[in-house]
């Protein structure tokens, strides 16, 4: 570890306008993929800022939310100094923090550009996966229609959230999971986002986002215990159907592990393809 030649600090409130002020202008910025704008997180620990004489240089914010899921949410340094060093110095008050007041294994933290994955692998981060991108295009498959199934088949409502919650949270390792205030976000985001009843129960949702040619699906899960039932394919193919036939579009992509074996034989069975297209995702054990 360098030795701090900066001045370190937890971010405060007032400190709002000179970070996006700062966010605006560098290039060394790293924003990890999730429903929350940078600024969001201020307000939330550990938050640190780097100052030299008095001028914002770096900024890094790894909080957990859900508990057990702290992730590299944002840095960010000074285009005239150096990012490995800035990042040593606000990672070293990040991790400080989580030792003394989080129960989190480890930090994760995507590698979407390769300098900031030099930075990872320097700092000794660990290459634990990767997130594999992949895309539905209609000029090449067929759609299927969605087969007929016990479940009930609708819109999410906003008091769907707690259920959605726990669908999620069980459907994933901690590393994934959202916390409610992450699927809050993401259901004022989304522009189709449904759930599957059984006997008035949430067992399956899916949020999808869309622009002006293609759409998102930004995330699905399925009850660890209603799995291998179809509901997961059921769910796909009706968001096909709403983009693709009702709407016109071409193209659906979505990301998943490379190692969820079974997220990606859904999908492949839906008629998605991998692209080819990857980050990874490194861990730092704590």
């Amino acid at each position: 570890m360098f030795q701090s030649q900066h001045q370190l600090r937890p971010v405060a409130l007032q400190d709002k306008p000179h970070l996006q002020a700062f966010l605006k202008k560098t290039i060394y910025l790293h924003q990890h993929l999730d429903w929350r704008n940078p600024l969001d997180w201020v307000g939330w620990q550990p938050f640190w800022l780097a100052e030299k004489d008095d001028q914002l240089i770096g900024l890094l914010a790894t909080p957990a939310d859900p508990p057990m899921a702290a992730w590299i949410r944002i840095f960010a340094a000074d285009l005239f100094t150096s990012p490995t060093r800035i990042m040593t110095e606000l990672l070293g008050k990040n991790l400080e923090w989580h030792h003394e007041n989080s129960h989190v294994p480890f930090l994760a933290s995507l590698g979407l550009s390769e300098w900031f994955a030099h930075i990872l692998h320097d700092l000794r981060f660990i290459h634990y996966q990767d997130v594999v991108m992949m895309i539905y295009d209609h000029n090449f498959v067929v759609y299927e229609p969605s087969r007929e199934s016990y479940a009930i088949h609708r819109e999410m409502q906003l008091e769907d959230l707690p259920a959605v919650t726990a669908v999620d949270n069980a459907a994933f390792e901690p590393l994934w999971q959202l916390s409610q205030t992450d699927l809050y976000y993401a259901f004022q985001k989304s522009t189709y986002k449904t759930v599957l009843e059984i006997e008035g129960k949430i067992v399956a949702y899916q949020m999808s986002t869309e622009s002006e040619y293609k759409a998102h699906l930004a995330r699905l899960a399925v009850l660890p215990e209603m799995q291998n039932r179809g509901l997961g394919s059921q769910m796909v193919r009706s968001l096909l159907h709403h983009f693709i036939v009702q709407k016109g579009l071409k193209n659906v992509t979505l990301n998943t592990q490379s190692t969820n074996t079974t997220s990606l034989h859904v999908y492949q069975h839906c008629g998605f393809r991998l692209t080819g297209e990857q980050y990874p995702v490194f861990i730092l054990p704590l």
